[in-house]
């Protein structure tokens, strides 16, 4: 196939297979923070992916005020303004149903009481707690004289928290005020394209608000992750406009006062706007979805891309004909694309899934707006007039172009007049570098709204939980397994709440037994019930009736089981057929919650994982930079010879290490991301480097390389300043590396001059 067709035939391909995404595979736009991060265990994460999809409708809302009578009036209130469907855990219900299988459920304690034979405690306990002015009698005394369920009851730990059931509701006390705790879930995995989920939240807040001005003594906190998933899609969608805006706006002033045409804007957007909607079709078929970030970072390929184009359009203004014209840039286009490309394959080739989805859309975008400037411009540009006069010969960029020659010339003669020249800055590098500090966390990944994070940090202290969260994954083939290691388990992590460990955990078998320990309940109380019944009957007086009563129904639950499935609260706390979930508050001791690890128990400590993983990343990066640069500097060899490739990898190198020594001056605490993108600072520098060389005493290739820099620039400049810690750590390596990378380029031109 003839090489000048090669391009042309492939972009077709690229957009037809781009088509071809967009019709059979779905694109979902994706918002969850979760779904950035990356597979830490088969077993544990799919647990986690289980309890994080169950909160990813949910709304907790916290009703408070220091008159009870005045919150449950509120609370109503409140409720009957959601016009929306939700799902409140109905408690009293719960208890009923509970309540019939009272002879299959002891706690702990009475089940010990009744290991040791110590019956007459249990027959005292139950007297004294029908005579306390302040007994809880939840059932008849024909059906529960000893008030085993009651006892039941109160060992209910529902929420590993505060919150004490009260009415139905879960409420609790917190600096001398009363909360009800409402968790709203509405019931779906809701995405960025999703227009019910802003709905739905906007009902709450208008809920909110007019709750208070009915009741203005009111204290209403919201929080959840439906509200961070809200302002990441919100805050993402305006940064992403905001930066795309704003470099289409620098194209159109380069368009305008550079260029001195405007041809050049709506043919570039059309390229770029086709680019982008390849990248984003062919990405959401590879991933399966699209983060709503990476979209946010690929509005910056608008200032990347642009470069290609100016070096064509720069060119073709100075030469005959435009196949002359792509034919003087093709070998520095191609040369400056692989480099890219290569930078942005390096960032592939991490684990973690945002950062792949951000360097397959860049490489897919870039891919295209090269291939175009390659096929369609020779043709397009072909049967234009060309106005024949230098662009170095209008104002501005005779300005500019002395400005960067006087640069160009104290450089040079900086590192070539007196060669012991750049010695004397090397301690002012070396002091800097290694006053470089790293920080891998989760903080580097995402940081809420301020408002979002008081709600959250207040609903935490208010439930007393205050670390970070934690599981214990049990696995079982079957949930009985499941429930009887659960069981075995659970003495132990008593012992770590009485010690401090924990502050408290929640678990399946908290609520239902395993079968087994149903049986043995069961087995138990028949040895204890004939006898003690007998004592109550004569203590109270008991009918005749009343004992043959307790007996009947006492008979009855003989073959009566309950299973977890039966109990839609405990949803979040089992994987069907793989084990359950026992969730873990206020972990302090995760040495000893490590040691329990085995074949059969599994910690979650999803935060302490990733910031492990992201340390082992910052690890990785480094050695996957060194050898990318090892690989691009035989790229550059063997297409340039080692000597001219040694002069074009130089100025990108010093760059590099100029930015890590002012990130060491100002206070930059590294992480994984930083790390990330260094290497395309190596990438893009080469870029300028390798225009510098082609064509020295070229005032066209002085142009272009300027005004791509300033495209670039514009482009992650932006990103710096984003709501997001990524796209923060990318924008400002970026800029400034790539900043330092430009003012760095004329020392590519020693390689002419050797």
């Amino acid at each position: 196939m003839n090489s000048k067709k090669l391009p042309l035939s492939l972009l077709i391909v690229l957009f037809a297979g781009s088509l071809a995404a967009y019709i059979i595979f779905p694109h979902t736009i994706k918002t969850d923070m979760l779904s950035l991060l990356p597979a830490v265990n088969a077993q544990t994460d799919k647990a986690f992916s289980h309890i994080s999809k169950l909160s990813m409708g949910r709304v907790n809302v916290l009703i408070g005020s220091a008159e009870p009578e005045l919150l449950e009036s509120a609370v109503n209130y409140f409720k009957s303004l959601i016009p929306f469907e939700t799902e409140e855990y109905d408690y009293n219900r719960l208890l009923e149903y509970l309540s019939c299988y009272n002879y299959r459920l002891l706690s702990d304690e009475d089940r010990a009481l009744l290991k040791l034979g110590k019956k007459g405690a249990l027959a005292e306990r139950a007297l004294a707690m029908i005579y306390s002015p302040i007994g809880i009698t939840f059932l008849p005394l024909d059906k529960d004289p000893m008030n085993f369920f009651v006892n039941y009851l109160l060992s209910l730990n529902f929420t590993a928290s505060a919150f004490q059931l009260s009415g139905g509701s879960l409420t609790t006390e917190f600096e001398g005020v009363g909360y009800i705790y409402l968790p709203l879930d509405l019931l779906k995995d809701y995405t960025f394209s999703s227009t019910e989920l802003l709905h739905a939240l906007n009902k709450v807040e208008e809920a909110k608000t007019l709750t208070l001005s009915a009741y203005p003594k009111l204290k209403i906190n919201i929080s959840g992750i439906p509200l961070h998933s809200a302002y990441t899609s919100s805050a993402s969608a305006k940064e992403g406009v905001a930066i795309t805006i704003f470099s289409f706006l620098i194209i159109l002033a380069i368009s305008i006062f550079v260029l001195r045409s405007l041809m050049v804007f709506p043919l570039s957007f059309t390229v770029i706007a086709l680019a982008f909607a390849a990248a984003f079709f062919l990405t959401s078929a590879l991933f399966g979805e699209i983060h709503v970030l990476t979209l946010l970072f690929g509005a910056s390929l608008i200032g990347l891309s642009i470069d290609y184009i100016l070096h064509f359009i720069v060119e073709f203004n100075s030469k005959d004909s435009a196949s002359e014209a792509i034919a003087t840039v093709r070998s520095a286009i191609i040369s400056s694309f692989f480099t890219s490309a290569a930078g942005f394959a390096v960032i592939f080739v991490s684990a973690l899934p945002l950062l792949k989805q951000m360097a397959f859309f860049s490489m897919v975008g870039l891919l295209s707006v090269f291939l175009a400037v390659l096929s369609i411009y020779p043709l397009i540009y072909s049967k234009v007039k060309r106005e024949k006069k230098p662009f170095s010969s209008y104002s501005i960029n005779n300005f500019l172009l002395k400005l960067t020659d006087i640069w160009r010339g104290r450089l040079i003669a900086f590192f070539t007049r007196g060669r012991l020249k750049p010695l004397v800055v090397l301690p002012l590098i070396t002091l800097g570098i290694c006053g470089l500090q790293k920080n891998n966390s989760l903080h580097d990944i995402y940081t809420p709204d301020r408002k979002l994070l008081e709600a959250e940090v207040f609903f935490s202290r208010v439930i007393g939980v205050q670390s970070r969260p934690a599981f214990i994954f049990v696995a079982g083939a079957h949930s009985e397994s499941a429930l009887q290691r659960e069981e075995e388990l659970r003495p132990i992590l008593e012992q770590l709440k009485a010690n401090g460990g924990i502050s408290g955990y929640r678990a399946v078998s908290q609520i239902i037994p395993s079968l087994k320990r149903q049986r043995e309940d069961y087995a138990f109380i028949a040895q204890l019930l004939p006898g003690e019944v007998e004592i109550l009957q004569s203590a109270l007086q008991f009918d005749a009736a009343v004992t043959e009563r307790i007996m009947t129904y006492f008979n009855e639950q003989a073959e009566r089981y309950i299973y977890p499935k039966d109990i839609a609260l405990l949803d979040s706390l089992i994987l069907e057929g793989e084990g359950t979930i026992i969730s873990l508050e206020g972990v302090v001791d995760w040495e000893r919650l490590k040691a329990l690890e085995n074949e059969v128990y599994f910690l979650i400590d999803r935060v302490g994982g990733l910031n492990a993983m992201l340390e082992k990343y910052w690890s990785n990066a480094i050695l996957i930079n060194l050898a990318a640069f090892l690989a691009v500097s035989i790229f550059l060899a063997l297409r340039y010879r080692v000597r001219k490739a040694a002069y074009i990898i130089l100025p990108p190198t010093i760059a590099i290490i100029t930015l890590l020594a002012l990130f060491g001056y100002i206070g930059v605490n590294l992480s994984f991301f930083h790390i990330a993108a260094i290497f395309l600072v190596l990438a893009f520098g080469i870029d300028y480097a390798i225009f510098q060389a082609e064509d020295i005493q070229s005032d066209t290739a002085g142009i272009a390389v300027l005004y791509s820099c300033i495209t670039t620039l514009s482009s992650f400049g932006m990103l710096a300043f984003t709501s997001f810690e990524i796209a923060r750590a990318f924008g400002a390596t970026l800029f400034i590396g790539v900043l330092l990378a430009y003012l760095f380029s004329p020392l590519a031109t020693l390689a002419k001059r050797q």
